[in-house]
């Protein structure tokens, strides 16, 4: 009988999340079918791939092939989060420079947190919390540390539409630094970001000390970034959450508490129900009961149904499923209607994923 298209892919992802499993996961070189070596590539895990090979003894049994492109991932990474981190601190002793503490937001402050390595935990860019009103100074700092930031246009566009905007390195990265005001669209979402950035902990960053966000802020952001992208199966956004779960800094209680206030508590079940998925065990009971008992969350997941290991719901890759699951990810009805009418608003001004166009022509 033959199998049907996705049974080969699906295997492979099951056997890349048993090899990465952040308790240590069950190793057998065998099992590392080249398929599973362009998934981890796929899921930006080629380097806990190959860390947990290693570990075991196993990366020298695999063909020479597949250990050369996974040590070739892992110089890459290792050399693009230096270049970032570079970056990244040099944005901050700007910012600081110009009397703001920044906070680090997602890869740059999980990469010292909570991996074992930095590298293990790659990045397109280094994301950066400030008051909304100090956006413009921060502009100003940066660009005259030798940062490119967007033209005038661009920038209204940015703050108008989503609440960040990319600065291209002093080397020429482009979108090396995301200055952000917001974790959240206004209407859609109701982070408190001044109490964000008075929660902050200290972090040492490469060469400088920055900021990062409180346990409970930290996790509730890694939850709402897997929401606003429509909980795409990727492996390191996972492996991030699960790794939070584990560190276990954030009380469930206050992890639920504040996600209600933020609007934003379906957003954090359902990520918890991925990384149970997953990652079975990982996630505390205090989170998984409430997640599994939600009929909503239920409801939603009979409408997407997975298709795969990693997907916590189907059709997240369907730009109209896309735009069926945004109001359905919001706790409030009256939010719902208000995150539609504001997505029809900037459609029919900037068009359908704008914010991608515009990046693309900034760079």
């Amino acid at each position: 009988m033959s199998r049907a298209p996705e049974a080969a892919p699906a295997r492979a992802e099951e056997v890349l999340l048993r090899v990465i499993d952040p308790r240590g996961g069950e190793v057998r070189a065998g099992d590392v079918t080249p398929d599973v070596v362009v998934l981890a590539r796929e899921h930006r895990v080629s380097g806990l791939l190959a860390r947990a090979l290693d570990r075991e003894g196993a990366l020298g049994e695999l063909p020479r092939e597949q250990v050369a492109r996974l040590r070739g991932d892992l110089l890459d990474d290792r050399m693009g989060r230096a270049r970032l981190d570079a970056a990244g601190a040099a944005a901050l002793e700007a910012l600081r420079d110009e009397g703001l503490a920044p906070v680090l937001l997602k890869g740059a402050a999980l990469g010292h947190l909570v991996y074992p390595e930095p590298y293990l935990r790659p990045m397109s860019d280094v994301d950066l919390l400030i008051p909304r009103d100090s956006l413009s100074r921060a502009l100003d700092a940066l660009e005259s540390a030798g940062f490119r930031i967007p033209p005038e246009e661009h920038r209204e566009f940015w703050e108008e539409t989503w609440y960040d905007l990319p600065v291209e390195a002093p080397d020429g990265t482009p979108g090396a630094v995301e200055l952000h005001w917001s974790i959240a669209q206004e209407g859609r979402h109701f982070p408190d970001v001044a109490g964000m950035l008075s929660r902050a902990r200290e972090l040492r960053y490469g060469p400088v000390t920055g900021l990062a966000l409180g346990p409970v802020d930290l996790h509730l952001h890694q939850a709402l970034h897997l929401g606003y992208h429509y909980f795409q199966p990727k492996g390191i956004w996972i492996v991030d959450v699960a790794l939070l779960h584990l560190a276990g800094e954030a009380s469930p209680a206050e992890l639920l508490e504040r996600a209600r206030r933020w609007g934003m508590r379906a957003v954090l079940l359902l990520s918890v129900l991925q990384v149970e998925r997953c990652f079975p065990g990982i996630v505390p009971g205090e989170l998984l009961r409430p997640a599994r008992r939600s009929p909503r969350l239920a409801l939603l997941r009979r409408l997407f149904p997975p298709r795969r290991p990693a997907e916590v719901i189907g059709g997240w890759d369907s730009r109209p499923r896309q735009r069926l699951l945004a109001p359905l990810l919001v706790d409030r009805p009256t939010t719902a209607v208000r995150a539609i009418l504001a997505w029809a608003r900037r459609t029919r001004r900037h068009g359908d994923l704008a914010g991608h166009r515009r990046l693309d022509e900034f760079h």
